[in-house]
């Protein structure tokens, strides 16, 4: 497509298009059809962004749910040789609240919710749910609560002196 000398002087829509068209025409279908494909590139770009925008936004939401230092739990109290689960962010502590000795620590033994469970549950799903460092380490302390309470946490000393007994020492 070339352009006539008139459209320089601002008469948009006067075009010269390939073999067949006389100068002066007006804009013909492949005028149009040049302004489809520059409107195409200009959708696909926007997707583009849009895509960059959400990715973005998740990553700043994997930040607002990480813990600012992991818990550590062990699979089961009774046997440490199973070995200890880290817990890194909100949805591992909520997934978490389910197994293992924290699940069994959930109800008394008359039958009712214990507190700290609920707690904990309430404010990892205010953390999850309306996610700020302030609320995620508020559940993060609530779940360390917990854990202690059940048994469940892995302290530096228990550490260390269940790694001693596995070396055989």
């Amino acid at each position: 497509m070339v352009r006539h000398p008139n459209f320089l002087r601002g008469r948009e829509g006067v075009l010269v298009h390939g073999k067949g068209s006389a100068a002066g025409e007006p804009r013909s279908q492949e005028a149009e059809e040049g302004q489809a494909e520059d409107a195409a590139g200009f959708v696909a770009l926007c997707a583009v962004n849009e895509r960059r925008r959400r990715a973005r936004r998740k990553e700043e939401m994997k930040a607002k749910l990480a813990f600012g230092s992991p818990l550590y739990l062990y699979a089961e109290r009774a046997r440490p040789k199973l070995g200890m689960i880290q817990l890194r962010c909100v949805d591992d502590g909520l997934s978490s609240l389910r197994r293992g000795d924290l699940g069994k620590y959930r109800f008394e033994s008359d039958g009712d919710e214990r507190e700290i469970w609920g707690t904990a549950l309430f404010a990892l799903a205010r953390a999850k749910f309306r996610p700020s460092v302030e609320h995620t380490e508020a559940a993060r302390s609530a779940l360390r609560n917990l854990a202690s309470a059940s048994g469940a946490l892995v302290t530096i000393r228990e550490a260390a002196r269940d790694l001693h007994s596995f070396s055989g020492s």
